[in-house]
């Protein structure tokens, strides 16, 4: 039925004759009285001409406005035709908009036949879908019916006239309640053709469980192989043929849903409520009640049906009953069968030439599909609980039980987790199981993919031979994938790879079998065109049915009996039931080659999570740091880091990642080949400092014939974050020349951090190349030099990517762990007395005098101890300092003390020790004037710098006497 409209159509008012503005007798009388009284006070006689413009003027505005009207009127009138005629034209549009929606709504006979030659066509939407309150409403022709369109506006002869054309809809579906009987009369071979198409409708729209055809005319041979002939479900069709039997048949029919033919009214019986009288050979009067119970008299144009067109119809209904299951009696497939019971009586497989094996059964035998003769490549489609997975290990454990693993290998890739492909891992066959349950594992699998088209190619061309008929060594390679679409999804330049595999599969014994539950838009033309193999279980639509098949077969299967398939032949679409397949039969499968040896694999297996340094290979100049895996060259082998080729390497990654266990194993690798000097440093800032500036000190000197120096560095970016940021820079411009101006000298850098941020973010630049470990997100990993899709949440530790290969670190070595926190650093106490003049600058001048006392032994020489502070200090002289002999003197002020004496201090530094106690770098070098800057004074309490005269600069322990 047609939809109401949203808005109605308003007929706007017929415009109204005006006749103007009436004699304005005022406007005329004023100039008249105006003049005379001019005329009295002025005594002129030609003010009285003015009394003459006001019956002039009132004349001619009267006139005016007459004109106007009569002018306004005739533009209203122009307007509303106008508007009239858009009204037509918007009635026009609206029933036709109505007529299309009525039509899309009832499906006629003629469209159910186009479905039958036209998966496309709108009329196989419907059927056997048919809601249980119009599954016997049918439409009997096209003609006017009211329509739902509303008209509004003033009474009158034009919103009249518009209600009138609008009320009416021409040429739109009739429909009536067939199961209120239909009447036919007229000639007998127009009344048949009419009754064929009531009957083909009924049966189209309603499956045989849901409807049964039980008596037909017996010239009806056609209707035999009806699905709901003699089915015995929902209600019962009967279809009477008057012209031969009379009056007495018809006082016995009886049904659910009746239809009798007569060429005389007073046959039909009473209960038919529609009678349909022909007037010409496609035209009839429809009497009676249409499907709302309207009493009605309507001219209907009629779609006949032939016999041979019904003939058609029933065969293809038929076939599509026996794809749901639903066929009569004896024609129907089993709802399961085993895989034993499938095989019975099938062919032995052909060795080299084919690839069959089991999938099902028909209702008449097994089947066997050949992935070389009728492929290469298969594509199935099905939706969640159609029976993929059974399908596929079905398929799998047949060609397993039908060929030697040294003829046919199996690559199972399941995007489901893995579950689907568990049953199979026992046959030996099966050469490696892909799964998205390890992003790694998956991408490496599938890049192995290309490796494997390459070696055969090789292989092929080394064997002077154009296909894989003419070889014997080497097996067909089945690749089986589950969820392809999904796959995709998380691999998108996988799709190229298919295609190209597709294209040239058959030639190197690649064969593809790919299922997925969403076919339409996802298998791409360019591999559908390989694949000759084309299936289908269940799916929600009709698009992905077509996609495969080229028709909408396996939109209809029964969702109730999984393991239904539509597989499109040459010959047409065969239906089949898919075997299933137990534990006992993949064991017997696997039982049958008790001497299969090991195949040949596609990829190696993956790294492991431990590599023993021991176990890798050596080589010359080489230090090994691990396993290295090349899925593009199907090979693993030791990653070997040749610093003087390679340059210095910089190491990242997070925490417990494997940073410092791989500095071990290089230490551990240096002194195996015992040619270069191995400098460490780990978290110890002292030792840091000292090492590296030793370093840069001797660089200059350094020639090509010095011994190769290899510094290990860990945690750099931890270390310069817990020291003053001078010192950190420092330390960082260190580590940057050694990057920089080392390697021309044999000397060499291995350094970790856990981030490339802050003061180290520049060290990328300046090695030769980086060991990327875990990292905490994916912005670490690229900023690190990574690629996006390198990076894995949950890397294993020692799992790292160096120059962009996988690899799998040695190891930690145990015997020689590297510092992994802080630690003191032992220096010399100074003593007090070694020097005859010390002078000290402290932070604080008088808890270090103090102490110096204290610490004076009986039996030593004293020392004398003077604050600048001091009254008596304030005023000495240099001559006096120098003159005393009783002793070592220790002069002890702050820094700003030492500047207000500056005189005293710059005399006397020339012949004393400075001792520099708690200060800053910046006031070491504002009191001792020395531009050096001082080694790096860690964060323990009594350290300080001990000055020399001759300008050497060392640590010192104060608080040890």
């Amino acid at each position: 039925m047609a939809p109401d409209v949203e808005e109605p159509i308003v007929v706007p008012p017929e415009p109204v004759a005006g006749t103007g503005t009436p004699f304005p007798v005022a406007a005329s009388i004023a100039p008249v009285v105006g003049s005379l009284v001019i005329f009295l006070l002025t005594r002129s006689p030609f003010v009285l001409a003015f009394a003459a413009l006001g019956p002039l003027i009132a004349v001619a505005g009267l006139v005016d406005s007459r004109w106007s009207a009569r002018r306004r009127f005739r533009a209203d009138g122009i307007r509303y035709r106008d508007d009239l005629a858009r009204i037509q034209a918007v009635i026009d549009e609206r029933h036709e908009t109505e007529r299309c929606t009525r039509r899309e709504a009832s499906t006629g006979v003629r469209a159910v036949l186009d479905a039958t030659t036209d998966p496309t066509s709108r009329g196989g939407f419907g059927r056997w879908r048919m809601p249980v309150e119009r599954r016997t409403i049918v439409v009997v022709g096209y003609g006017d019916q009211p329509s739902r369109l509303r008209v509004d506006g003033p009474a009158g002869q034009a919103t009249a006239e518009a209600k009138t054309r609008a009320s009416m809809v021409a040429d739109v579906p009739v429909e009536v309640d067939a199961a209120r009987g239909i009447g036919v009369v007229g000639p007998p071979l127009l009344a048949g053709a009419f009754a064929r198409g009531i009957l083909l409708q009924l049966c189209s729209g309603t499956g045989p469980d849901s409807l049964t055809v039980v008596e037909l005319p017996e010239s009806w041979s056609w209707a035999d192989s009806l699905p709901h002939r003699q089915r015995g479900g929902g209600p019962a069709v009967r279809v009477i043929d008057l012209f031969d039997e009379g009056r007495r048949a018809t006082t016995q029919a009886e049904g659910d849903v009746l239809v009798v033919m007569s060429e005389c009214p007073d046959d039909i019986p009473p209960r038919c409520a529609s009678l349909v009288r022909f007037t010409g050979v496609t035209t009839a009067v429809l009497h009676g009640q249409t499907a709302t119970g309207a009493a009605t008299e309507t001219m209907v144009t009629l779609d006949l049906v032939s016999a041979a067109e019904a003939t058609a119809f029933t065969r293809n209904l038929a076939a599509l009953a026996l794809t749901a299951g639903l066929g009569r009696e004896g024609d129907a497939l089993p709802a399961s069968v085993s895989i034993t019971d499938a095989s019975a009586g099938l062919a032995p497989p052909r060795p080299v030439t084919s690839l069959s094996a089991v999938l099902g059964t028909t209702a008449d035998a097994g089947v066997l599909v050949d992935l070389v003769g009728d492929g290469p490549h298969a594509i199935v489609g099905g939706t969640t609980g159609s029976g993929k997975s059974e399908l596929l290990v079905t398929w799998a454990t047949s060609l397993a039980t039908r060929y030697p693993p040294d003829s046919v290998n199996l690559l199972l890739v399941d995007f489901k987790g893995g579950a689907a492909f568990a049953p199979l891992l026992g046959l030996p066959h099966v050469v490696g199981v892909v799964t998205d349950l390890d992003t790694i594992a998956a991408a490496r699998a599938l890049e192995s993919l290309r490796a494997e088209v390459r070696f055969r190619e090789r292989y092929l061309r080394d064997s002077d031979a154009r296909d894989i008929a003419e070889v014997t060594s080497l097996p067909r390679l089945v690749i089986v994938v589950d969820e392809f679409a999904a796959m995709l999804d998380g691999y998108p330049d996988l799709h190229a790879l298919f295609v190209d595999l597709a294209a040239r599969g058959r030639s190197l014994g690649m064969h593809l079998i790919l299922c997925t539950q969403r076919p339409a838009g996802v298998v791409k033309d360019s591999l559908l065109a390989n694949c000759g193999l084309r299936m289908s279980l269940r799916v929600n639509n009709r698009a992905d049915s077509t996609a495969i098949l080229g028709a909408d077969t396996a939109a209809f299967l029964p969702p109730a009996i999984p393991g239904r398939l539509a597989w499109a032949t040459p010959t047409g679409i065969v239906t089949l039931q898919v075997a299933s397949t137990s534990d006992e039969d993949v064991e017997r499968a696997s039982g049958r080659w008790p001497h299969a040896g090991t195949m040949r694999r596609p990829w190696l297996d993956p790294l492991p999570a431990t590599v023993a340094r021991e176990d890798l290979v050596a080589a010359p100049g080489g230090i090994r740091l691990g396993l290295a895996d090349h899925p593009a060259q199907q090979r693993q082998d030791t990653a070997l880091w040749r610093p003087d080729r390679d340059g210095s390497i910089l190491i990242v990654g997070g925490p417990r990642t494997g940073k410092t266990a791989l500095l071990d194993t290089i230490a551990v690798e240096a002194a195996r080949l015992g040619d270069r000097v191995v400098e460490r440093a780990g978290f110890d800032a002292e030792l840091a400092w000292d090492v590296l500036h030793s370093l840069v000190g001797s660089l200059r000197g350094r020639t090509g014939d010095d011994p190769p120096v290899l510094v290990l560095l860990d945690g750099l970016d931890s270390l310069l974050a817990g020291i003053d940021p001078e010192d950190a820079l420092a330390i960082r411009d260190a580590v940057l020349t050694l990057l920089r101006d080392g390697p021309r000298t044999h000397l060499h850098v291995a350094v970790t951090v856990q981030r490339l941020a802050g003061p180290v973010g520049v060290l990328g630049g300046f090695v030769g190349s980086t060991v990327l470990l875990g990292t905490a997100n994916r912005q670490e990993h690229v900023l690190a030099g990574g690629e996006s899709a390198g990076w894995v949440e949950s890397r294993r530790p020692g799992n790292a990517i160096w120059r962009g290969v996988t690899v799998q670190l040695c190891a930690p070595e145990a015997a020689h762990p590297m510092p992994r926190h802080a630690a003191s650093r032992t220096v010399s106490p100074v003593d007090w007395r070694a020097a005859p003049l010390t002078l000290i600058v402290s932070n604080s001048p008088v808890r270090r005098a103090d102490q110096i006392r204290s610490g004076n032994r009986e039996g030593l020489s004293p020392v004398s101890v003077a604050t600048l502070g001091d009254a008596a200090v304030g005023g000495i002289t240099v001559e006096q300092v120098r003159s005393r002999r009783d002793g070592p003197v220790v002069i002890v002020g702050d820094s700003d003390q030492w500047q207000a004496h500056w005189s005293l201090l710059s005399t006397l530094r020339e012949d004393a020790r400075i001792v520099v106690d708690g200060c800053s770098p910046a006031e070491f070098r504002a009191v001792t004037r020395i531009r050096m800057r001082p080694p790096l004074l860690h964060r323990v309490p009594g350290r300080g710098w001990l000055c020399t005269p001759d300008g050497g600069i060392s640590r010192v322990a104060l608080d040890q006497l």
